[in-house]
C-alpha cells in the first residue's frame, strides 16, 4: 500500500495558524491523505503494537510510520521542518527540537482502547491530527485550558508543550471508530519508542 506524504500536504500547510492558550492549530494534511492513513491502519490493524505508560496507567494500540515505510518517516521529518518548525519558533521562540520520534496512528473503538485518562506526554512539543470524523465522543481535551479539539478539522495539526502545563485526555468514544495521528519530539522520557531522527545528524 503506497502512501506519499509529500503529495498529501494541505495547500495551506504552514501558511497560517491559530493559538488557543498555547495550543497551536494549523492546516497540514489533505482529507484524502487522512483517508489513506485510515485505510492503511484498517488494513494493518492486526499488526498494531501495544504501548503502555504504566506510571500513568495508559495503554493503546499504535501503527508507526516506520513500520509502514521508512521513507514515510523521512518525509514526516521534512514536513515538520518546512511547515511546523517556523510556526513553533514564532509562538515559542526559545524552543529547541533536536529530533523526532516515529509518528503513530492510534485507534479508539468501543470495547478496545476507548479513551485515555488525563496524562502528560514524553515530549517537548506534542502533535495530534484527527484523521476521520465519522464517530462521536473521544475529543482530545485540555481541561486546564478549557479547550477541546472537537471542532478542529480533519488534517489540521494540533501542537502543544507537553510535559507541565498541558495535561490532556480523550474521553470515551460513544459511537464509531476514531483514528488520529500522534507524534512526539525527541528526546523523550522513554527509550523504547522506534524511529528517532536527529535534526543535526540525520536531516539536511
Amino acid at each position: 500500500m503506497f502512501i506519499d506524504l509529500a503529495q498529501g500536504l494541505h495547500p495551506d500547510a504552514g501558511q497560517h495558524h491559530e493559538v488557543h492558550k498555547d495550543i497551536i492549530v494549523t492546516p497540514l494534511f489533505t482529507e484524502e491523505f487522512c483517508r489513506d492513513l485510515v485505510r492503511t491502519a484498517e488494513h494493518w490493524e492486526h499488526r498494531m503494537l501495544r504501548h503502555s505508560q504504566p506510571e500513568e496507567d495508559l495503554g493503546y494500540d499504535a501503527l508507526h510510520f516506520g513500520r509502514i515505510s521508512g521513507l514515510l518517516f523521512e518525509d514526516w521529518v521534512a514536513a515538520w521542518c518546512e511547515h511546523l518548525d517556523p510556526i513553533i519558533r514564532q509562538v515559542w521562540p526559545l524552543t529547541r527540537i533536536p529530533g523526532w520520534q516515529d509518528p503513530f496512528i492510534m485507534r479508539y473503538s468501543p470495547g478496545d482502547t476507548d479513551h485515555l485518562d488525563l496524562h502528560h506526554d514524553y515530549s517537548t512539543v506534542s502533535f495530534n491530527c484527527k484523521l476521520n470524523q465519522d464517530y462521536e465522543g473521544a475529543a482530545l481535551t485540555f481541561p486546564r485550558q478549557n479547550w477541546t479539539a472537537q471542532d478542529v478539522p480533519v488534517g489540521h495539526a494540533i501542537l502543544w508543550p507537553s510535559t507541565v502545563t498541558h495535561p490532556h485526555s480523550v474521553p470515551e468514544i460513544e459511537q464509531g471508530v476514531k483514528y488520529s495521528l500522534t507524534a512526539w519530539t525527541w528526546p523523550t522520557g522513554t527509550d523504547n519508542m522506534p524511529g528517532i531522527a536527529n535534526r543535526f545528524t540525520d536531516h539536511r
